[in-house]
């Protein structure tokens, strides 16, 4: 009996940050109903709830077609507090930067972990970036600067500092996702990030803010989406897509994520994209392509 193809990571990741990439406008929203640590300690752990019967069912169906593995439930539970403490961090900037920064900025910013990524990547675990992935993040960034910032000039804000924060926690995020999707199961291990993160937001939340449960209802459809949509969904798929996807190549995917929020705005709130914009875009799009071109083999001598 053949095997059905697998679906390669690369498509993950492009889904992921096609979410993402909506979730904006609804973490934006959210900002105007709710503060920042109880938004996000609200979604993580209604998400990580979410995921508890996907990996029950998906642990029962291997179980029955007798697929056994040698996942260790220790680096398990550490895997879910390191992965889960450094979310804590990247969505809490995030959200207390979105209060003033714009939306242009505020992906621009947030996707200069494409940068990131392959230093910390270099520094920390020798990881050796191809010559065409390092082009590629240099158009990647190019091009998020013309989609993300006006003709006018870029200035830093308080809530741009913030962000520029959160991008190296997103950063770590990657770089820790890549150490551990071969050690521990995907869904279970996106479930236990986010129930973690979720607890620490929590804490927080009671001793900085005031949450209330009329406000977190008034909020339901932001807290839904990004629940269901970004946490559940975009997140695992972002785990399963790097178990094949080096993790430099995985920040420029992911970093289409202001692309993909450009073009929400112009579906569904009739927003126009100038000829920056478009410029950007393609830039970004033949940045990805560049990454999955094969490496050139030097001949035999």
């Amino acid at each position: 009996m053949t095997e059905k193809p697998r679906i390669p990571g690369e498509v993950y990741l492009f889904t992921t940050a096609i979410i993402w990439g909506a979730a904006f406008v609804f973490q934006k929203v959210a900002m105007d109903l709710l503060e920042p640590f109880t938004f996000t300690a609200v979604r993580y752990i209604l998400g990580g709830l979410l995921l508890i019967p996907v990996a029950w069912y998906f642990g029962k169906k291997h179980k029955g077609k007798g697929v056994t593995n040698n996942y260790s439930s220790k680096t398990l539970i550490k895997g879910g507090v390191i992965c889960g403490t450094i979310l804590c961090f990247a969505g809490n900037f995030q959200q207390f930067g979105l209060i003033t920064s714009a939306a242009g900025k505020t992906g621009f910013i947030t996707t200069l972990y494409i940068v990131i990524v392959p230093v910390f990547g270099l520094i920390l675990f020798r990881k050796r970036v191809r010559k065409l992935v390092w082009l590629g993040v240099a158009l990647a960034v190019v091009g998020l600067y013309f989609l993300s910032i006006k003709a006018g000039g870029f200035t830093m804000e308080r809530g741009d500092f913030l962000i520029f924060i959160g991008a190296f926690f997103w950063a770590a995020h990657i770089l820790a996702v890549d150490q551990l999707v071969l050690k521990v199961d995907a869904v279970r291990l996106s479930c236990a990030q986010f129930i973690w993160a979720g607890l620490l937001s929590s804490v927080f939340m009671f001793i900085l803010e005031e949450p209330r449960i009329l406000d977190i209802l008034s909020c339901w459809g932001p807290v839904l989406f990004t629940s269901v949509f970004v946490v559940a969904i975009a997140f695992t798929f972002q785990i399963i897509g790097q178990k094949t996807t080096d993790p430099t190549v995985t920040s420029i995917i992911l970093s289409l994520e202001s692309v993909f929020g450009v073009l929400a705005g112009m579906a569904f709130l009739s927003e126009r994209m100038t000829g920056r914009e478009l410029l950007g875009c393609a830039l970004m799009f033949i940045a990805v392509i560049l990454t999955q071109l094969p490496e050139k083999k030097e001949g035999k001598k």
